[in-house]
C-alpha cells in the first residue's frame, strides 16, 4: 500500500490526494467486497491488475483477468441484493452501474450480449483496446479536416462508388492492441466502389 501510494501521489498536490482511499484487499474476497459501502455508490469500475514482475504469463496482465473480473461482479451482485436504492422498473432505473474490463477480445464479445443480475446491476462491458482502435479509426468530429486526431481508413475524401482506390491497411505487430485495430477496421472499411469496382480493404500484419 505505501509504495503504491507514493507512486501515486507523487504528481499530485495534497487537496488533490483528500479524496482518496487506497484499500488492500482481494476483489474476489466476499470480506473485502463488503467493506465497500455500495449502498452509497453511483458507479464501480473492476479494471483489474498488471501480473506481478517476474511472471511469465503474456502482456504483463493476470492470466485469468477476465475471469477474476467477473467473479468480482457477482460477488458485488450478492452484496447488494438486499439494498432497497437498486432496482429497475418500468418507471424507474435504479441500478448499480458497474463497468467491467476485460483484456480478451473473444471474453469481451461474448459478454457485450451478456446480461448480469439485471433487476439490480446495470452491466457494462468494455475493451481497452477496443477503445482505442475506435478512437484512433473514426473521426467523431463535425469538422472533418481540422479537428480529427487521426486520419481516417478512407482519408478525409473518402471512397465513392466510381473511386479505384482501396484502403490497405497495414500493422506491425500482433499485440492484442494490433488484432483490435484489425478487427475494428474489418468492421469499419465497407465501401460503396466494392459494388462497381470490385475493389476490397487489405489488411497487412508484420
Amino acid at each position: 500500500i505505501e509504495c503504491f501510494r507514493r507512486e501515486l501521489f507523487s504528481d499530485w498536490t495534497t487537496d488533490q490526494q483528500q479524496g482518496v482511499i487506497i484499500y488492500y484487499g482481494s476483489r474476489t474476497s466476499q470480506e473485502d467486497i463488503a467493506k465497500l459501502h455500495f449502498e452509497k455508490a453511483e458507479e464501480v469500475y473492476i479494471l483489474g491488475e498488471e501480473a506481478y514482475k517476474g511472471d511469465t504469463h503474456s502482456d504483463d496482465i493476470e492470466s485469468y483477468h477476465d475471469t477474476i473480473n467477473i467473479e468480482c461482479l457477482k460477488l458485488i451482485s450478492e452484496a447488494i441484493k438486499d439494498i432497497a436504492r437498486f432496482y429497475e422498473d418500468d418507471n424507474n432505473d435504479k441500478r448499480l452501474v458497474c463497468r467491467v474490463m476485460f483484456e480478451y477480445q473473444t471474453t469481451f464479445n461474448i459478454y457485450q450480449v451478456t446480461d448480469i443480475n439485471k433487476h439490480k446491476i446495470k452491466f457494462l462491458p468494455f475493451n481497452y483496446y477496443e477503445m482505442w482502435a475506435q478512437k484512433v479509426l473514426i473521426c467523431q468530429e463535425l469538422e472533418y479536416k481540422t479537428k480529427c486526431k487521426y486520419l481516417p481508413l478512407e482519408g478525409f475524401e473518402g471512397i465513392k462508388s466510381g473511386d479505384n482506390s482501396f484502403v490497405h491497411f497495414v500493422i506491425v505487430g500482433m499485440s492484442r492492441m494490433g488484432v483490435a485495430m484489425a478487427i475494428e477496421a474489418a468492421h469499419l472499411a465497407h465501401y460503396p466502389n466494392f459494388e462497381t469496382k470490385k475493389k476490397r480493404t487489405r489488411i497487412t500484419f508484420i
